[in-house]
């Protein structure tokens, strides 16, 4: 009689067990997602305490074990901060600096980073010239700053804050530019210029707007950066300029006890800008980040 159809014939790959394949790619899957979301709660662990710190009575962060939520959520530190403490020049004065500091920035870096890139100036040394000035430690320029703007009297002024950071950040931004202005196709450029622009025209008109990611994310670092210093703000400023994160600071460090819960809510109240530019210029910052990174 002939073989039941059960046997295999020769050249035929044996087959695999049912079910088998998905029920692993599911474990797989999950195990991926798993440590996904741990390591995304890791990461997020120090913000959440922050923001529930700031939500909690000064019994609740005190308290001994650590009490993870707080029982009657209160808004009480917010309330200090605003009325208070008047926390709000303190912002107005974090919101000036930063944005006339990033704007100041990029006048001076990307006209440094254009002329770098597209005319080689300084030759090869230059640009390593510039990533070294960046390489300094804020602390090693800060008492030459403190006692050449008390000559100046720019102490405790709009001015000598945006000037010091300025010095300290342009190399910053113009190094990171330098990668995009080298990466652009010099033909599009020239192109504009045949048809009859002029250099500037040209730069202003199509090679700027095509590189508005890479900006956008120089200035997203340049300002967040400047936001969250303190060593410089707390050299330059007094009362009527302090910054964000001098009055954190203060709040740390008081005559009479510190208060962690207002100074826990500076520290989330300095958060948001950071995560309203993430947020409204998103599709810049993906673009800008990955610029340069596919060539054909």
């Amino acid at each position: 009689m002939a073989q039941t159809a059960s046997a295999s014939s020769p050249g035929q790959p044996a087959s695999r067990p049912l079910g088998r394949q998905p029920f692993i790619t599911f474990i797989k899957g999950v195990a991926f997602y798993a440590a996904l979301l741990l390591i995304i709660a890791f990461f997020l662990f120090p913000t959440a305490w922050v923001v529930v710190t700031s939500l909690k009575l000064p019994v609740e962060y005190f308290s001994i074990p650590p009490r993870w939520i707080p029982e009657a959520p209160t808004l009480d530190h917010y309330r200090k901060m605003f009325v208070d403490y008047n926390v709000a020049d303190a912002i107005k004065n974090s919101v000036i600096i930063s944005a006339a500091n990033t704007i100041v920035t990029l006048l001076f870096a990307i006209p440094l980073a254009y002329a770098v890139a597209r005319y080689r100036v300084g030759g090869g040394w230059l640009p390593g010239w510039i990533i070294s000035q960046r390489m300094l430690p804020a602390v090693a320029i800060v008492l030459p700053f403190f006692l050449i703007f008390r000559q100046l009297r720019l102490i405790n002024t709009y001015q000598g804050m945006i000037i010091a950071y300025a010095i300290f950040f342009i190399p910053f931004a113009a190094w990171l530019l330098l990668g995009f202005f080298e990466d652009f196709p010099k033909e599009i450029q020239d192109a504009a210029m045949v048809d009859g622009a002029t250099e500037v025209g040209a730069l202003l008109r199509i090679v700027l707007p095509l590189l508005a990611g890479g900006i956008f994310v120089v200035a997203l670092l340049v300002f967040i950066f400047t936001w969250n210093d303190l060593l410089i703000a707390l050299v330059l400023t007094r009362q009527e300029t302090r910054t964000l994160m001098v009055f954190f600071t203060a709040a740390l460090v008081s005559p009479t006890q510190e208060d962690f819960g207002v100074a826990a809510g500076a520290i989330v109240i300095g958060m948001i800008p950071a995560y309203l530019f993430a947020l409204f210029g998103q599709r810049y910052l993906v673009r800008g980040l990955t610029m340069g990174g596919l060539k054909e």
